[in-house]
């Protein structure tokens, strides 16, 4: 995995492509010969009492944002304004807001310390400064063949991400999705030495941090899950998980972790300059859920001895490793075109 290290953080560096198709001799020799010759194919706020208006702020993708106090809707509008320090755009930060709709806990690098420090001067007890990091994790289940599951490693070239979950499109063909700011559009990835497929499906990111996968081969309902019992489930089941539920995360690198606590559904992370925004957060005190490389896996709720109901998509998180955000499976489905496959 190639990486660059960037205010303090560990940051993916992308691939730098020629043409549509961009792909390592690995990959190549994974490549069916045809194909070759062919090329590319085509965390919630507390809900405010509705007599406070004036503590709501509007969010197109998160949607409305209801706070405790006109302070703490100011000091939001004021971290999404990027204004408070002359180097507020140039680092990369998330934050969400505690339950309550009290306060916005915010975390930075620690090189960030400055920027921090001036948020908390100007905000004051709106917010909760902390400096344990945040990036988008990228970075299996190693070598996995078609049919393709949820949670492999795939990459290009170094640029390693994990699959998250098989999809249909509307017209009946199968595929997997996985993070935007892993891929561009037209990319070759591999699982080891098979072929994995083609990445496309990428559109107004960092907004959405999602893409799809096609091509590589079948894809089925299945994803890793160990170092558990048992080591893979099938995917019965998709909805957007509830405040305070308990879910697991399952990446290339850290695995699958359970029992994290679903803290908010509206997290944010700013990061190359851009927004993504009504993320899922999800936070295991002591612990590690996610890590550079897991962007893409899938976010999940055990159901009965052997199947999993889709919740999510990992997309980053802090460094530490205790907070993962992950898109909607909702948004991830409206916005790609796709419907999580559920049957065999």
């Amino acid at each position: 995995m190639r990486e660059q290290l960037r205010y303090g953080l560990l940051m993916p560096i992308r691939p730098q492509v020629g043409s549509n198709i961009f792909m390592n001799n690995k990959l190549k020799a994974a490549l069916p010969a045809a194909t070759l010759l062919l090329g590319s194919l085509p965390f919630t706020a507390g809900a405010a009492s509705a007599t406070q208006p004036a503590h709501c702020v509007a969010d197109v993708k998160a949607g409305s944002q209801c706070f405790s106090s006109q302070g703490t809707a100011a000091a939001y509008s004021g971290i999404k304004g990027l204004s408070w320090h002359p180097k507020a755009r140039s680092t990369d930060f998330s934050f969400y807001p505690s339950q309550d709709g009290a306060r916005l806990n915010v975390s930075f690098s620690s090189s960030d310390r400055a920027v921090g420090e001036a948020l908390k001067e100007k905000f004051g007890s709106a917010v909760y400064v902390k400096y344990s990091g945040a990036a988008r994790f990228q970075g299996g289940r190693t070598n996995d063949a078609s049919s393709h599951w949820g949670g492999a490693a795939i990459d290009a070239e170094g640029s390693v991400c994990s699959s998250g979950f098989s999809v249909k499109f509307p017209n009946g063909t199968r595929g997997s999705v996985t993070a935007a700011h892993c891929y561009e559009n037209g990319i070759g990835l591999a699982s080891g030495n098979n072929f994995f497929g083609w990445a496309y499906g990428k559109s107004e990111y960092p907004s959405y941090d999602m893409m799809h996968i096609t091509g590589g081969g079948s894809y089925t309902n299945k994803i890793y899950t160990d170092p558990g019992s048992p080591i893979s489930r099938t995917v019965t089941g998709k909805g957007d998980p509830a405040l305070n539920s308990s879910v697991c995360t399952s990446g290339r690198l850290t695995k699958a972790v359970c029992g994290g606590s679903v803290v908010s559904l509206t997290g944010q992370m700013f990061q190359g300059g851009g927004w993504t925004t009504g993320l899922i957060t999800i936070y295991k005190p002591f612990s590690v859920i996610g890590q550079v490389g897991d962007s893409g896996g899938p976010v999940y709720s055990p159901s009965g001895t052997s199947g999993a109901t889709i919740r999510g998509m990992i997309v980053g998180g802090s460094l530490s490793g205790d907070v993962v955000f992950a898109e909607k499976v909702s948004q991830v489905e409206s916005h790609l075109g796709v419907t999580v496959l559920t049957t065999a």
